[in-house]
This record gives structure tokens, C-alpha cells and sequence, in this order.
């Protein structure tokens, strides 16, 4: 039993019940009655929401010496841990082991969100005409945060880029898609090598040289005309032609 004033506040050491004396007076303490009080231990409960799993699920308190331990949030797969709401809904913490700063009876929930991928589209344009496209998808991870791709570029058979970069490197936030476009043009075919041309007689004696060497119907000794042209060198075609005559002839 314990003797209060008018005005008072106690806190319980223990569940149960409990008796308080008020006295009230003006000329010293006078005995006006008492009040049977009910202390009831504080209740801690830990919830967790769809996603996870909580290692404790509630504690209670029944000792003003005993003081919260708290509780773990653990993600399942595909899912990671956000954040620990109260009964209002008011965000405690984000940290998954939790330990409530009050001692007062409260639902504490774990709150989790599921994981989502990132995806990258590779176009391949040969100027409007879209020839192939690629898709790559990363592993999951939190929204909001960045998945890498580092990738090694497909041309289509029988094209090229048109700036010769063979790989892409970039970043895309999970949860979200993002395309990225490579120029590429036909291949060209390699250019045939010219065939060389027969070179053009540049002197009479020469086109007279290459007359003659077609020359079969009219039996006349070409190779004896041949060695005349080329002892005479710049001797005229008409000579020529005289000196040939007299050889048949005889």
C-alpha cells in the first residue's frame, strides 16, 4: 500500500494489483478513501508483413527492471527487408534487428518489398529499317538502385557498325527498361582487281609488227618481213610492204 497527495503519478514494479491511498486535507492529511489500481505487464508484439519472417515474435514485459530485446526481420527469397513501422504506422527503423525504445505495450510490423530486375534492349538500324534486336536482363536487385551491363555486340550477318564500337557499357535502375540503338550498314563486297590491258603499238614498225603477225592467208614468210622491220627500225610502212612484194616473187 502506498500513500499518495491529491496530485500523484507511480508507475507499477510489477503486474497485478495494487492499492493506493489518496489523503487530502487543509489542516494537515485526512484519510478519503482508496483505489484499487490494475497493472497489466506490457505486451510487444512483432509482426511480419508479406516477404519475411520476424526471429521474435513478441515479449512482454513484467518488471520495470526488464527492458525490450527486440526483434530480426529476414527477407525471404526474392524479396528485401524495406523498413519497421508501430501501430500508427509511423516508421521506427530501417534497420532489420529492431529494439523499441519504449517499454509501453506496441505492434511493431517488418515491412518487406519484392526484388525486380533490370532490363536493356539492343536495336540494330540500318537508317529507319530496325534488322535485329536483343534483350538482356540482369539479376534482381532493389529498386532504385543501378544494375550494370556490359555487353559484347551481335551485328547481324552481313552488316557492320557504322562506328565501329563492339561493346556497350551503361547502367539501368532495377525495376525499370531502357533501349539503346547501333547504326549498322551492309557490308561491302571487296573490289575486283583490274585486268591489265595490252599495251597500244606506239611506233609504225611496232603496229606494222602486230599486222603481220595476224597475217597467214596470202603465204607470205612473216618471219622474214619481221627481222627486215627490225633491222630497219623507223623504216616506212610503204617500203616495207615493196621489200616483202620482191621476196615473193622470187
Amino acid at each position: 500500500m502506498n500513500d499518495y497527495d491529491s496530485e500523484f503519478s507511480t508507475v507499477a514494479s510489477n503486474a497485478g494489483s495494487m492499492t493506493i491511498r489518496c489523503t487530502a486535507g487543509i489542516f494537515g492529511k485526512v484519510t478519503v478513501g482508496s483505489i484499487d489500481v490494475t497493472v497489466n505487464a506490457n505486451q510487444i508484439n512483432y509482426v511480419a508483413a508479406q516477404g519475411g519472417s520476424v526471429s521474435v515474435p513478441s515479449e512482454t514485459l513484467t518488471s520495470m527492471d526488464q527492458n525490450p530485446t527486440g526483434s530480426i526481420a529476414t527477407p525471404n527469397g526474392g524479396y528485401y527487408f524495406v523498413n519497421w513501422t508501430d501501430a500508427n504506422g509511423e516508421v521506427v527503423s530501417t534497420d532489420p534487428g529492431f529494439v523499441p525504445q519504449s517499454r509501453f505495450s506496441n505492434t511493431y510490423t517488418a515491412n518487406f518489398a519484392e526484388l525486380k530486375t533490370a532490363s536493356l534492349t539492343v536495336n540494330y538500324v540500318d537508317g529507319e529499317e530496325v534488322v535485329a534486336t536483343k534483350t538482356y536482363t540482369s539479376e534482381a536487385g532493389i529498386p532504385g538502385q543501378e544494375a550494370t551491363f556490359d555487353i559484347s555486340l551481335e551485328i547481324p550477318e552481313g552488316y557492320v557498325s557504322v562506328t565501329g564500337i563492339d561493346t556497350i557499357h551503361t547502367t539501368v535502375a532495377y525495376g525499370t527498361s531502357s533501349v539503346v540503338e547501333v547504326e549498322i550498314e551492309k557490308e561491302k563486297s571487296p573490289e575486283k582487281p583490274t585486268e591489265d590491258k595490252p599495251q597500244e603499238p606506239t611506233t609504225p614498225a611496232q603496229t606494222e609488227q602486230s599486222k603481220e603477225e595476224t597475217k597467214k592467208t596470202d603465204g607470205t614468210n612473216t618471219s622474214a618481213n619481221l627481222s627486215i622491220v627490225g633491222a630497219l627500225g623507223s623504216m616506212s610502212v610503204a617500203l616495207v610492204g615493196i621489200i616483202a612484194l620482191l621476196k615473193k616473187r622470187k
